[in-house]
């Protein structure tokens, strides 16, 4: 199996240009949509030293420790599948990666995305099915990887610090021309180390240690060599001892960078007195540098498997090597299926599993019956929707509407439905619906723009112009000088709402709190109201509501507002669908409130936004203007 290892590494080039021609704006949102939180990414062999490329980039950039964990050690944990849950992995169909997929959408992942460098995978389909997720993929000329990672490998790299530093807002922190620099110095550097015959111990810093794990994968995934890697300072806790007995058969080979130059030669010095060294000095930034220990990892197996005549990309593998990747698997505890009304209740209330006693499981259980038998009686003529979240992933909130929510949106207005839509967005909301239904279903529809301020019909193209309400330009003064750190963050103003995202750090919860704090008299006033969305904060003036959609769909409808059906997915107050998803008749496609008659989410814990909508439309017959519960 696999391909000549040396043209791989001469394929690096080529790699690096379409590497910078890639589109990067759904990995960015990624990034953006979790700045407020730490990762934790999921990967194995090649796969990981990205998946550490990625954890320390984020880090630097908002200060959050994220972890790096292999799919077995992701399913042993239970609190691992709560986080924001990042799935790298070259081709998408390993059965470890996909059992981690499964084990994060079982126990509801805050969100998923997975960086692929293939398209239509089992591992992209298997994260369709569950709504809260995305899938960034990417495809370059060299095709698939030998036996060692390689061009997918750098390709990762390099579209994973484009993205950090594109997403700060401070460009590229590398060229190309740059990156291609990078690998050479590291072919040259390689090349300065007469011996590779020995025993090695790959020592780096900070920065460098990235290169050095990628080396300890390579030597010993292709049997190249014995390798064991630290950094400068582990290395004098009780590892040194290594020098002092297999000296002789050891090299020490050392990659560091300014910060740590000084270091790093007094650390040397003293290992050179039992065992060979080399210090390789790596010149330039932090990216730089990174990159270039990666590259020096790559470089540095070719040379290793030269001395003992084995080409790393095609090592051979022998029958019981294949029977282990191929091994299909379960992880006890992770399997269990769990009844249905256990999960809608997890859901509800946004537990983790094994945090229910038998009491608390049977109270809601009888709410929860409570609720169906509420639905069962009710004829509904209307239907009500929020848009990001609900209609729309909010992960995707730039893209077009996906066929599934189409084809339910389009068996409701066939059945003669009224259809409302109360979104915090302007026209974007209107143009997407429009592009998405036929012109002859828009008869029924009706489209609350900035959270209910505006409400007209959908074929009305033009939204009606207005003043800014003076409530909104006084908290956006305010906003911009005491909230929004500079280059760190947007405002986005419109005539009765602001929309507030931020790229510092914070989370939403923390970033909702700082707005309240710089605008509480404006509130308390009743002037302002301020909720939060998927991945913003909303600040909308006293007239704006989502119930004004409500109350106006209901009359179309010729229907009282307490019998339409509203749904959200943000029903958890101070969500932006609180008072939405706060009527009688309401279902939520991910955040519940915990008022046990209404705002249920019946898909439960393995679905959420869009999938978790179209699953819980399906459990409604439509015909003849009437919506009817049919149970579930």
């Amino acid at each position: 199996m696999g391909k000549p290892y040396r043209e791989e590494l001469e394929g690096l080039a080529q790699t690096t240009l379409e590497a910078y021609a890639l589109p990067i704006e759904r990995l960015k949102r990624a990034i953006e949509d979790d700045a407020g939180q730490g990762l934790v990414v999921v990967a194995s062999g090649g796969s990981q030293t990205a998946a550490y490329y990625l954890a320390q980039l984020h880090e630097q950039a908002f200060g959050h420790v994220s972890r790096v964990v292999s799919p077995l050690v992701f399913q042993s944990q239970p609190t691992f599948r709560h986080q924001a849950v990042w799935l790298l992995s070259a081709g998408g169909s390993n059965e470890d990666i996909l059992n981690a997929a499964r084990h994060a959408i079982a126990g509801g992942a805050q969100s998923i995305t997975a960086l692929v460098g293939a398209e239509d995978t089992p591992l992209q389909l298997l994260l369709a099915t569950y709504g809260a997720s995305r899938t960034v993929t990417f495809v370059v000329s060299a095709g698939r990887d030998g036996f060692l990672a390689t061009n997918s490998l750098w390709a990762s790299c390099l579209l994973v610090e484009r993205a950090y530093g594109e997403t700060l807002g401070d460009g590229p922190t590398l060229t190309a021309s740059e990156v291609t620099d990078a690998v050479a110095w590291a072919k040259v550097a390689v090349d300065s180390i007469p011996d590779w015959t020995n025993q090695f111990v790959g020592i780096g810093d900070p920065v460098t240690m990235v290169g050095m794990s990628d080396l300890e994968m390579r030597a010993t995934e292709a049997a190249l060599a014995s390798v064991w890697v630290a950094d400068l300072r582990n290395l004098a806790h009780g590892r040194h001892f290594w020098f002092a007995t297999h000296g002789k058969s050891t090299h020490a080979i050392c990659l560091s960078t300014a910060p740590y130059r000084a270091l790093a030669t007094q650390t040397m010095k003293l290992i050179q007195e039992a065992s060979p060294v080399d210090v390789i000095e790596v010149p330039g930034s932090q990216a730089f540098a990174r990159l270039a220990s990666v590259a020096f990892s790559m470089h540095a197996a070719l040379r290793l498997g030269e001395q003992i005549h084995r080409d790393p990309g095609r090592p051979g593998v022998p029958p019981f090597g294949e029977a282990l990747y191929h091994l299909r698997y379960t992880v006890d505890g992770t399997a269990r299926k769990e009844d249905r009304d256990r999960q809608i209740i997890l859901a509800k209330l946004g537990r983790p599993d094994g945090t229910l006693t038998d009491d608390e499981l049977a109270t809601w259980r009888a709410w929860l019956q409570q609720f169906r038998s509420t639905l069962a009686s009710a004829d509904i003529r209307a239907v009500v929707f929020d848009f990001d979240g609900t209609l729309i992933e909010s992960s995707r909130r730039y893209e077009p509407m996906e066929p599934t929510i189409i084809g339910e949106l389009t068996r409701l207005l066939k059945a003669d439905i009224h259809i409302g839509i109360a979104t915090g967005r302007g026209d974007s909301c209107g143009i997407a619906l429009r592009n998405s239904l036929s012109p002859n279903l828009w008869s029924n529809i009706t489209i609350g723009y900035h959270n209910g301020a505006l409400t007209q019909p959908i074929g009305d193209i033009e939204l009606a112009p207005g003043d800014t309400d003076p409530a909104i330009i006084e908290a956006v003064h305010r906003i911009e000088r005491y909230v929004l750190w500079p280059g760190r963050g947007r405002c986005r103003v419109y005539e009765t709402q602001c929309s507030v995202s931020m790229l510092d750090g914070r989370n939403l919860s923390e970033a909702w709190q700082a707005v309240y704090e710089s605008l509480h008299d404006l509130i308390e006033d009743g002037l302002l109201r301020i909720w939060m969305s998927s991945h913003s904060i909303d600040v909308v003036s006293s007239s704006a509501s989502k119930l004004n959609v409500v109350s106006l769909t209901a009359s179309r409808a010729n229907c009282l507002p307490e019998q339409v059906l509203c749904i959200g997915d943000r029903g958890r107050w101070p969500g932006n669908d609180a008072e939405l998803l706060g009527m009688p008749l309401s279902l939520s496609s991910d955040q519940c409130s915990t008022r046990p008659d209404r705002c249920w989410n019946l898909a439960g814990m393995t679905r959420r936004q869009v999938a978790a909508t179209c699953y819980q439309l399906q459990l409604f017959d439509a015909s003849n203007g009437v919506l009817r519960f049919k149970g579930g």
